[in-house]
């Protein structure tokens, strides 16, 4: 079995994608891989994002709060010690974790089945299928008990869950 060098983790920051990051970060321990920390910004209206050269330059505040947001999101799992990477994209989420996964030569990618933006009648959401569908490198799905997005559909939040979130 190759060893794990490079492991993606694609964040909403939803209280689902913790659950990801903490496996993630339960498989890297005792090697020294590296876990690739990745949101994605789909629309690109709220990001106003000029181009120059053909690129998207996005909004320095934008880009700042997402920074802040990434370092929050980091600190919600206890005990990560692994090196992080940091990683900000504009476009559609599976292009872009797929895109990254190539160029970055990860090994696996770790997120979970339901995010921040599905709907409650879904069985995979749209992203983590696609993804699944697609991808050169195993992805672990991570089965999530709740819909961060919507209060009606979290009435059992999973103790994990709950302590990741004081």
């Amino acid at each position: 079995m190759k060893r794990l060098q490079n492991i993606l983790v694609p964040t909403d920051f939803s209280i689902n994608s913790v659950a990801a990051l903490d496996y993630a970060n339960n498989l890297a321990k005792g090697t020294e891989a590296l876990i690739h920390i990745m949101h994605i910004v789909e629309n690109f209206k709220t990001s106003t994002p000029k181009r120059l050269n053909d690129k998207f330059i996005p909004d320095p505040l934008i880009l700042e709060r997402i920074k802040k947001d990434i370092k929050r999101f980091v600190t919600s799992v206890p005990e990560l010690s692994q090196p992080i990477i940091d990683v900000i994209r504009f476009g559609k989420p599976y292009d872009q974790i797929l895109n990254y996964s190539k160029d970055k030569k990860i090994d696996l990618i770790v997120m979970t089945t339901h995010g921040d933006n599905d709907y409650p009648n879904s069985i995979l959401g749209i992203v983590s299928e696609k993804v699944a569908k697609y991808s050169d490198v195993p992805v672990v799905l991570i089965k999530t008990d709740q819909l961060s997005a919507i209060d009606e559909y979290r009435p059992n939040y999973s103790a994990n869950a709950e302590n990741y979130i004081r």
